[in-house]
């Protein structure tokens, strides 16, 4: 970590960055476990819900790859304007809602957003372009200014 500092990269502990525009990153090529993405990720044995192994390791294989971008421990300000561009590998009938919740979770997991209950914007679209899953996400005063902007394009 010293010697990251050193070379003047960012410290991935410090506090969100100061840009205008979005902070973009994409992640892997694995889809999102379907189980995850109905709002059925886990089993209730009594003790509550817990996630299936599936979820649990699509999630850790997701942190890993937020790691290596040095995504981390972001703590971006509130409030939030997220769009995710996801893969679409086919012409199956695919339900762009049901990845939501999973690529929400996975934001305030990573403690890149504090609550997804921050997020006043959400724009999510398929794309055949990547194998990767693309998220964008405007944060505190650009996040307002960038609802105001699609606003007048509905004007």
């Amino acid at each position: 970590m010293l010697d990251e500092r050193a070379n003047g990269q960012a410290d991935m502990f410090n506090a969100a960055p100061k840009a205008e525009g979005p902070i973009i990153f994409d992640l892997s090529e694995r889809p999102i476990p379907l189980a995850a993405t109905t709002g059925n990720n886990g089993r209730d044995f009594g003790q509550g819900r817990h996630n299936s192994k599936r979820y649990e390791d699509w999630t850790y294989r997701m942190l890993a790859d937020l790691r290596r971008q040095g995504k981390l421990w972001l703590k971006l300000p509130a409030p939030f304007a997220v769009h995710y561009t996801f893969f679409k590998p086919d012409n199956r009938k695919r339900d762009l809602g049901n990845l939501l919740k999973a690529a929400d979770d996975l934001l305030v997991k990573a403690k890149i957003i504090g609550d997804d209950s921050q997020i006043i914007d959400h724009r999510q679209s398929w794309s055949r372009l990547s194998p990767a899953w693309r998220v964008r996400i405007w944060y505190g005063p650009a996040a307002l200014a960038r609802i105001a902007e699609l606003e007048k394009e509905f004007q």
